[in-house]
C-alpha cells in the first residue's frame, strides 16, 4: 500500500506524515526514508519529510515497485490528487489522507513564515518569502482551497482538521490505524505519538520535524485588520462552514 499524506500548507502536514510513517513502522514496514535511498527516489522526493510534489505518472510508477514487493509506505504532498493518483486509489494500491486548517490561520502562519525567511535571509523553495504582506498571504491561501476541495470530495480519503488533530493526536492515530487497516493496539499508538507530539521533543526537533511553530487556533482574529477579515470572507466564505469553521 502506498499512503499519500496530503495536506494544506501550515496545517501540521509534516506531523501527520511522521505519525503515519511511525504507525507503518510499528506495523512492521520500513521507514520510507530507507526506501527513498534504496530505490533512488531522491530526484523527485525531498529528504526530510519525503515530499513528492505533484503526483505525476512517472512518480507513481517509480513508487509502485516496493508496493508490489509487499511494502507499505507513506509520502507527503501539498498538491492536488492527479488523475494517476486517483487511478491508483481506485485500483486499491493507494490510500490517502488530507489535513487542513482554518484558512485564516493558514494565511497568518504563511505570512509569519515569510517574515522569518526574509529576516534570516534564508533560501526557500516554497517562495513564502514573497508573501511580504498579509493581504498577499490571504490571496495565496485562497489558491489552496480548490486543492482541499478535490481531496476531501474523493471517497475513502481520511480528512483531519488541524485543530482536532493537534488537540488529540491519540485519536488521530486511532483513525489512521483503522483507515490503513494496521491492527495496532493502544500501546503502539502511545509509543509512536510520544515521539511525534511537540511536548515530547526538544525545540530543535519540534521546529524541523513537526512544523507547528504557532499552532493556536483563531490567531487571525487579533492579527488581521477589519479590511483583511472582509477579504477573507470574500475569498473563503463559501468554504468555511463546510470546513467546520
Amino acid at each position: 500500500m502506498i499512503v499519500i499524506s496530503a495536506g494544506m500548507q501550515k496545517a501540521a502536514s509534516a506531523s501527520c506524515f511522521n505519525l503515519t510513517n511511525g504507525l507503518l513502522m510499528a506495523a512492521g514496514y520500513e521507514d520510507v526514508r530507507i526506501l527513498r535511498r534504496r530505490f533512488a527516489w531522491g530526484f523527485f522526493m525531498s529528504k526530510v519529510n519525503c515530499n513528492v510534489g505533484p503526483l505525476r505518472a512517472y512518480k507513481m510508477a517509480w513508487m509502485s515497485l516496493p508496493h508490489w514487493l509487499g511494502q507499505s509506505f507513506v509520502v507527503k504532498t501539498h498538491e492536488r490528487p492527479s488523475i494517476w493518483a486517483r487511478l491508483c486509489m481506485r485500483l486499491g494500491a493507494v490510500r490517502a489522507t488530507y489535513i487542513y486548517r482554518d484558512p485564516r490561520d493558514v494565511a497568518v502562519s504563511l505570512f509569519e513564515h515569510g517574515e522569518r525567511l526574509r529576516r534570516d535571509s534564508m533560501d526557500s523553495r516554497t517562495r513564502f518569502d514573497q508573501l511580504d504582506t498579509l493581504d498577499k498571504a490571504i490571496r495565496f491561501t485562497g489558491t489552496l482551497l480548490p486543492i482541499w476541495k478535490e481531496w476531501t470530495e474523493l471517497p475513502d480519503v481520511l480528512a483531519f482538521r488541524f485543530e482536532d488533530y493537534t488537540a488529540d493526536m491519540m485519536r488521530a492515530a486511532d483513525r489512521l490505524n483503522l483507515h490503513l487497516r494496521l491492527k495496532l493496539d493502544e500501546v503502539a499508538f502511545r509509543h509512536v505519538v510520544s515521539r511525534i507530539q511537540p511536548e515530547g521533543m526538544n525545540p530543535r526537533e519540534a521546529s524541523s520535524s513537526v512544523h507547528m511553530h504557532s499552532g493556536k487556533a483563531g490567531r487571525w482574529l487579533a492579527r488581521m485588520t477589519d479590511a483583511q477579515k472582509e477579504l477573507c470572507q470574500e475569498l473563503f466564505g463559501p468554504h468555511l462552514r463546510r470546513m467546520g469553521y
